[in-house]
């Protein structure tokens, strides 16, 4: 859970449960298991670019299952688009992790690894 402050007001958001986005039809919209991949169309060149289309459906499709519709509106009439918007980027945030948030990983420590094996039973050390 995130607080997010929008238009003054203090919202709390949550990422995207597993079993929301499996019965809700998420994948659809680029909603993965492990990370979101905004849905791409041909760009009629070779390559691909955003398929705004869907990937609007899709922001309001998470925003409503998340969220609820209640909580929208009182989003919407706090801080407008850019408050929903924001919404759906702690969502997002929340449910894959921010990029600037990798957890585990690099290494802590000196990056030594530690001995295995059994344990010494040395004596005290010193006179």
């Amino acid at each position: 859970m995130k607080e997010v402050v929008i238009g003054g007001k203090t919202f709390t958001v949550r990422g995207l449960r597993l079993k929301e986005r499996r019965v809700h039809g998420l994948d659809a919209y680029g909603y993965g298991r492990f990370v979101y991949s905004p849905p791409l169309i041909d760009d009629g060149r070779g390559g691909k670019k955003l398929d705004q289309e869907r990937a609007e459906q899709g922001m309001d499709k998470l925003l409503e299952v998340v969220l609820g519709m209640e909580l929208i509106g009182q989003i919407d009439r706090a801080g407008g688009q850019r408050g929903l918007d924001a919404a759906w980027l702690e969502i997002v945030k929340e449910t894959y992790g921010a990029r600037d948030e990798e957890k585990n990983s690099s290494m802590s420590g000196s990056g030594t690894e530690a001995p295995s094996g059994a344990e010494t039973t040395a004596g005290p050390v010193g006179p």
